[in-house]
């Protein structure tokens, strides 16, 4: 059945991915619909009771919700009449919408649910997410992606249903070849200890079944695990400790996802909660204090690290990674005024990059000018949120170039290094960190512990785990899909994980790749 789209409005996360909660378990085949299920209740929380006033905003066309329950941020993005008109082309396409699923998010002031309109009778999601003053700063309306979907037959229905993302001809297959914007990757592995002398690794990630394996995908802020990883190290290292305090600083603060951004200047937070929101709500105002207490070059030297199976994140390429930007920086680049700017970064080298990222002065630079940047022009650059509406209307941009990128393998090796340091006894947090939030709803039973991560940008999706099945045996999954020509599906790929993941609920295949 055709349907318009919903209308989105966005205010959060063009680099988050957490996937839409679901109605099942991955890795379980989905149950036979009950009858007369009442719908959920609406908690007595700051959250909840914001979320009971977006519900009657889409079932009465006079129930405005009041500007003064959105912040300054979001007003200037998106106009509290601008709202109100989207809540009513919402009622006037599907009718007055009631609550039929809630779920909480990874903190207390985001909740996802799930509503159903009474003419339509189709069913879509909203992300709410609070400010620490209760101010409203995320309202998300997408379309579901159906997670109760059963497990593929076998690993060649898996790699039809990923290479369907990105075909390679029209569907009719008789026009000339489509050129190659759309890419995919996947990765299953399987965890081993070096010996069974080395329970606590290091640790070698064996394929159990790959696509592309050895593709390199922009990955958007599945990034951030490098520098959780390069974070365990310094801890070890016995440089940085997880209780350290570390103040906010505005010249560090980036765009959402995440809430930090919106801590006054000089609050203090030890470095463990800096870690816990850069891996669970995607901050990246979290991350770029996070890469700026460590250094660049640290990251830098971690993602090179480990490739022939020791300590380090192991990436097999990462000069593609070099400079290793901070979240403000792609922000910078992305957003920025000047059109010029990021056709000049792809042609400015290196060390081109590098001058474009320190700080000189926009008036009179002290250093010289290159042949296609003014020196510290990335730094000097100041993105603006209002700008990032216009970037997912217009999609994917310079996704090849400014982005950062890894493959299956490079990331089943990060996961393999992640979780050796999470065994060691000073990095109990980084464990913590891994597993706040699941991306997806897991079996228990199934599946023991989940670590996730993903990200996304238009034009980007990134999805991966770290899996510990009931029996103990631990497994890697990795979904990569980039399209530089248009936006995407997300939830094409979203339905395809869990049926993927429940060809591992037992035991699989024999290794073999592709």
């Amino acid at each position: 059945m055709n349907r318009q789209p919903l209308v989105r409005i966005f205010l959060a996360a063009v680099l988050a991915a957490t996937p839409a909660p679901a109605q099942d378990k991955a890795g379980t085949s989905a149950p036979a619909p009950a009858a007369a299920i009442p719908p959920p209740k609406v908690p007595d929380t700051r959250a909840g009771r914001m979320l009971e006033l977006v519900l009657r905003s889409i079932q009465n066309k006079a129930a405005a919700i009041p500007a003064d329950k959105f912040n300054d941020a979001f007003q200037k993005a998106v106009p509290p009449d601008q709202v109100a008109t989207v809540c009513a082309q919402v009622i006037d396409q599907h009718g007055a919408c009631t609550l039929t699923a809630l779920q909480p998010g990874p903190s207390p002031d985001i909740l996802l649910a799930t509503v159903t309109g009474s003419k339509s009778g189709e069913k879509f999601e909203i992300v709410l997410g609070l400010d620490k003053d209760g101010k409203m700063e995320t309202l998300l309306f997408r379309p579901p992606a159906n997670l109760d979907l059963p497990p593929f037959k076998d690993w060649a229905e898996l790699d039809a249903a990923l290479n369907a993302l990105a075909p390679a001809k029209a569907p009719d297959d008789k026009s000339p070849p489509l050129p190659v914007s759309a890419r995919v990757n996947f990765g299953a592995f399987e965890l081993k200890a070096a010996g069974p002398d080395k329970p606590a690794g290091p640790f070698k990630p064996e394929p159990i079944h790959t696509l592309n394996p050895d593709l390199r995908l922009a990955i958007g802020s599945t990034f951030k695990l490098y520098v959780l990883g390069a974070l365990g190290e310094a801890v070890l290292a016995g440089t940085i400790k997880w209780d350290d305090p570390l103040p906010i600083k505005t010249e560090h603060k980036s765009l959402p996802s995440g809430t930090m951004q919106n801590e006054p200047e000089g609050a203090v937070f030890p470095i463990s909660t800096y870690a816990e929101k850069m891996i669970s709500i995607s901050d990246n105002t979290a991350t770029d204090h996070l890469i700026r207490r460590l250094s660049r070059s640290s990251i830098e030297d971690y993602m090179e690290a480990g490739v022939g199976g020791g300590g380090g994140g192991g990436h097999g390429d990462p000069s593609l990674n070099h400079p290793f930007l901070l979240t403000r920086e792609l922000f910078a680049l992305k957003l920025s005024p000047d059109t010029t700017l990021m056709p000049r970064w792809e042609v400015a080298g290196e060390a081109g990059r590098r001058d474009m990222l320190v700080y000189d002065d926009p008036i009179s630079p002290k250093r010289p000018a290159g042949r296609s940047h003014t020196p510290g022009e990335v730094f000097n650059t100041n993105p603006e949120l209002a700008a990032a509406e216009k970037w997912t209307a217009g999609g994917p941009r310079h996704i090849s170039t400014i982005e950062w990128f890894a493959s299956p393998t490079d990331l089943a090796r990060l996961f393999a290094d992640l979780h050796r340091l999470e065994l060691q006894p000073d990095n109990a947090p980084l464990a913590k960190a891994l597993r706040l939030n699941p991306g997806i709803p897991f079996d228990k039973k199934v599946w023991t512990k989940v670590a996730f991560k993903g990200g996304s940008e238009p034009g980007v999706l990134n999805l991966t785990w770290m899996l510990e099945r009931a029996d103990g045996r631990l497994f890697i999954l990795t979904f990569g899909w980039n399209n530089t020509r248009a936006a995407l599906d997300e939830k094409k790929l979203l339905e395809i994980a869990p049926r993927a993941i429940g060809l591992l609920a037992s035991s699989p295949n024999e290794p073999r790749t592709k």
